[in-house]
């Protein structure tokens, strides 16, 4: 095939896979039929060669043991040993074994991520295997790097707040975050949706790491300590970690400032908003409970994309001024006030950040003195 497509092959002999490489980039991961079997419940599977009917029942749902025929003589044949189109027609999550769950505790939420992203119902049969397996508490025997890979992919679907529901309801969430109850945080995860919705219509960027704005939904109502401790057993970076820390130290000021009855300058309510992450940002909406706290949200999130200075610091430079921390703390006094409305054009910004420099007697950038040349009398 990799002859044909113009391609390369990375072979992995010990594991009997390949990957097919493509010109422009792209890959096909090829396998070696295969059949795993597992030494104790929960662990890692060990994988031999084997049939492809082998292969197919090692899947986790009958939906996912279908397989298509590439060869000339049967190309597009099904091969649907265990009646996974039917399961498919019908919605069904059907497990292939009794044990299925047992050996590998991680398609518990797996069959939860299935059922609410494509609407569909775990089978009878299976979910009385899922409940058992739950009360057996085989959840606990999971490495938290594969409990940690499957919670975050369910905080990445469009729609985690069913899937995390579903969670509760089975008694998985205690396995995943013990420290929190979570009818506390439902009421806020309920309305993230909605909060994500508006947001992108005011013009906010999603982040990268889609399961964020979703984890600091969860962890909001905890300690620091505590959120901490959860960061650090799902080996968050300390990037991500700080910004859940901050979101929990900052959130309830931030409420109060944007909720109180006086009026509050622009700058300092913008001030007051970004000491949070902007992954908060969902979850702060969902918190805002009256029209007029909304509305300054809302002021200070297009007020920060529309109000951003002209001048930098080559500008200053170009005054005379000695490069230094006094630049950031100019701009930043400058931007104050344009949230204020107090300026309104780049001449009467450059004339704003002379004088507050000027006031403070920021230090100016010495002027080159001449070079002293030698001279010399002719003879």
């Amino acid at each position: 095939m990799a002859e044909v497509i113009g391609g390369r092959v990375r072979p992995h002999e010990k594991f009997g896979t390949a990957e097919i490489l493509f010109p422009d980039g792209y890959w096909v991961d090829v396998v070696t039929a295969r059949v795993e079997y597992y030494e104790y419940p929960a662990a890692l599977p060990q994988v031999e060669q084997s049939s492809l009917k082998h292969d197919l029942y090692r899947r986790d749902f009958t939906i996912n043991a279908m397989a298509v025929a590439l060869n000339p003589g049967r190309f597009g044949e099904l091969v649907d040993y265990f009646n996974g189109r039917e399961d498919l027609q019908i919605g069904a999550i059907r497990v292939l074994h009794n044990l299925s769950f047992i050996e590998d505790p991680t398609r518990i939420l797996r069959a939860i991520r299935f059922e609410q992203r494509y609407d569909m119902a775990v089978e009878p049969q299976t979910m009385r295997l899922i409940k058992e397996a739950v009360r057996e508490k085989v959840i606990a025997r999971l490495s938290t790097e594969r409990m940690w890979g499957e919670l975050k992919s369910i905080l990445e679907e469009s729609d985690p707040e069913h899937m995390l529901d579903r969670m509760s309801e089975l008694g998985v969430w205690d396995y995943l975050f013990p420290e929190i109850t979570f009818w506390e945080v439902q009421p806020v995860i309920s309305e993230m949706p909605q909060a994500l919705m508006i947001l992108r219509n005011w013009g906010w960027a999603e982040p990268a790491e889609k399961w964020l704005p979703y984890f600091l939904a969860i962890l909001h109502w905890t300690t620091q300590d505590t959120a901490h401790t959860i960061c650090q057993r799902y080996f968050l970076g300390r990037r991500q970690t700080d910004k859940v820390l901050d979101t929990i130290a900052h959130w309830r000021a931030a409420l109060k400032s944007l909720s109180a009855t006086e009026d509050v300058p622009l700058s300092e309510l913008t001030k007051i908003v970004q000491t949070l992450p902007r992954e908060a940002y969902p979850l702060f909406l969902t918190l805002l409970e009256d029209k007029m706290a909304i509305r300054r949200f809302r002021l200070v999130m297009e007020s920060v994309h529309r109000q951003k200075p002209s001048v930098n610091g080559k500008d200053i430079r170009g005054m005379g001024f000695k490069p230094g921390p006094m630049y950031r703390i100019a701009l930043d006094a400058l931007w104050r006030a344009r949230l204020d409305g107090l300026i309104s054009d780049r001449d009467e910004e450059l004339a704003y950040v002379k004088a507050y420099l000027e006031s403070r007697n920021a230090p100016k950038i010495e002027p080159k003195q001449p070079e002293a040349v030698a001279h010399r009398e002719p003879p």
